[in-house]
């Protein structure tokens, strides 16, 4: 197969009439409407244009292709100017006397099968489009008309063995469902825990705020406002005159002797 549209490129390309491009307007003058010696290089299309490279480049590749095409046979020549490193290669490539089995023969096989196959591409690429040549299969195959006749093929080869439907089947939209799905799921449930959780954490907080400002600093508060009130109180008493801590000395005095009394006659 890649033997066969490898060469169906190349035809299609390099071999045949020149195709792909409109004719250039204008005729043989280029769109000019008057004539001053211009040829027809400058008419059709752009292929028109198309030339060999010059010899500035055409004789560097040449000299160039020819040290490429020797460097390795110099080796085996025993030339002075090279190394032969290739040569004593050979000591090692030696065949020996061996029982083991000869595994060559599978590659022999591949091989011949390989050629054979790149083969029957190359020729169906050059029976179906390649230009007829008067000496070399003067009629070629048409693939308008194979491809009406084996429609079927025709159609799962160019759906490219439907290759793309069946990965899109079977990897590309499980995975956007599932995907569809795990986002679903991080929106609806993670999130709405999440969510939740710290819904419940702000009503906590709200109740914890309550309870420390009502109970336990009114607690606080109102043990501060009765200290405050009792030593409100005994400010009062505190007069700073001797006369009242006499009176209220002799009245201690009165209360301590009334209470032992009490306490002894009882």
């Amino acid at each position: 197969m890649t033997a066969f549209y490898m060469f169906r490129m190349w035809f299609l390309i390099f071999a045949g009439e020149p195709r792909g491009f409109p004719p250039l307007p204008g005729g043989a003058e280029h769109g000019h409407g008057h004539g001053h010696g211009h040829d027809e290089h400058h008419a059709g299309s752009p292929f028109d244009h198309a030339h060999e490279s010059p010899a500035i480049m055409t004789w560097p590749l040449l000299l160039l292709a020819v040290p490429t095409v020797l460097v390795g046979w110099t080796f085996w020549f025993g030339l002075p100017i090279a190394e032969p490193v290739l040569e004593q290669m050979l000591v090692y490539g030696e065949p020996i006397d061996t029982s083991a089995i000869d595994l060559g023969s599978a590659h022999l096989l591949a091989m011949g099968a390989s050629i054979l196959i790149a083969t029957v591409g190359i020729g169906l690429g050059a029976l179906y489009y390649a230009p007829p040549l008067p000496y070399f299969f003067k009629r070629r195959f048409n693939p308008r008309e194979a491809a009406e006749r084996f429609g079927g093929l025709y159609t799962f080869l160019v759906h490219k063995w439907y290759f793309d439907e069946l990965y899109d089947a079977v990897f590309v939209r499980p995975t956007l469902a599932l995907a569809r799905g795990l986002a679903a799921f991080d929106k609806y449930v993670i999130d709405g825990v999440v969510n939740g959780s710290a819904s419940l954490t702000v009503i906590q907080s709200k109740l914890s705020g309550l309870f420390d400002m009502r109970g336990v600093d009114g607690l606080v508060n109102l043990t501060a406002r009765f200290l405050y009130g009792v030593g409100d109180w005994g400010r009062t008493i505190q007069t700073g005159r001797l006369r009242n801590y006499v009176m209220f000395l002799a009245v201690a005095l009165v209360g301590l002797f009334a209470g032992v009394f009490a306490w002894v006659r009882g």
